[in-house]
């Protein structure tokens, strides 16, 4: 019970500072982009909650950096989120989202977030750091 409670109070204060020029923790950062099969920057368009637990997020991509995914496409994603949905807060804003490929035994959609903590309100500063762990300039 304590560790879910750190983990929705880490996830709150994450977004609250992500809304300004703030960028999450480097080692957050990492270990999503060593999980991830494809990071993109978009925005939510919409979201549903199919199963009690499953939330699933309907993502137009604006920028792919890792991944097939082209501008314009739209990918929908599960993620795991308190009172399955998100916040008005966070439709139509613009993100970054680090995915992975779900288990085949697992019902669609296809891909999920890399980690618990892998959706981050999108800034200059996590543009930069993102390109630099990637090694490679932003575009």
């Amino acid at each position: 019970m304590v560790l879910r409670c750190a983990t929705v109070v880490l996830a709150a204060a994450l977004l609250s500072t992500a809304a300004g020029d703030d960028a999450p923790p480097e080692s957050l950062l990492r270990e999503n982009v060593h999980k991830a099969t494809a990071i993109m920057r978009g925005k939510i368009e919409s979201s549903d909650a199919p199963r009690p637990g499953v939330t699933v997020a309907h993502f137009r991509v604006s920028f792919s950096y890792r991944g097939s995914f082209k501008p314009g496409e739209e990918v929908d994603y599960a993620s795991f989120k308190e009172n399955d949905r998100y916040p008005d807060r966070l439709l139509h804003t613009e993100m970054v989202v680090f995915l992975r490929h779900r288990r085949a035994s697992y019902a669609p959609p296809k891909w999920e977030t890399a980690t618990d903590l892998s959706e981050f309100l999108f800034n200059p500063e996590l543009d930069a750091m993102l390109s630099s762990a990637l090694g490679r300039a932003h575009q």
